[in-house]
């Protein structure tokens, strides 16, 4: 299979499942999560990992983007401070770090990923439920 996506209890996320954030847009919010990548196969190893936002809709890249709403994130186990969400641009993508190597696959590291969706107070409910994460990555053979 290759990398995957992983809920908070480290169960996996099938392909096209949502994740969802549900924030009262008229007192507004943040919602964060973390999930996980991990890598499932024993034949490949991952660089050139990158987390995007896709969307079509989202118009909240930079600081908040013209409506306010909008997407973080960040890589690690704990969950992030304010200030550490605040060194974020929204939107920006994330770059994670390889997972393997030539020698070895990594089939039993959880990654972490931690996700921020900010809406601010009195916006009109489900303005932004169309978006995925995409993950880009370039699959290397173990042992080449």
């Amino acid at each position: 299979m290759g990398l995957a996506f992983y809920d908070t209890d480290q169960n996996l996320i099938p392909d096209g499942e949502s994740l969802r954030a549900q924030i009262n847009g008229h007192r507004g919010g943040d919602h964060q999560v973390r999930i996980y990548i991990r890598n499932d196969s024993p034949v490949y190893w991952y660089t050139n990992i990158v987390l995007s936002l896709a969307s079509t809709l989202y118009d909240g890249y930079g600081a908040l983007g013209t409506s306010g709403i909008s997407y973080k994130f960040l890589y690690g186990a704990r969950q992030p401070t304010e200030a550490e969400w605040d060194s974020v641009l929204a939107g920006e993508s994330l770059s994670l770090p390889n997972i393997g190597d030539t020698d070895a696959a990594d089939t039993s590291t959880y990654h972490p990923i931690w996700i921020r969706t900010y809406v601010p107070g009195n916006t009109k409910a489900a303005i932004y439920d169309t978006y995925s994460l995409e993950l880009t990555f370039l699959p290397r053979v173990v042992g080449f």
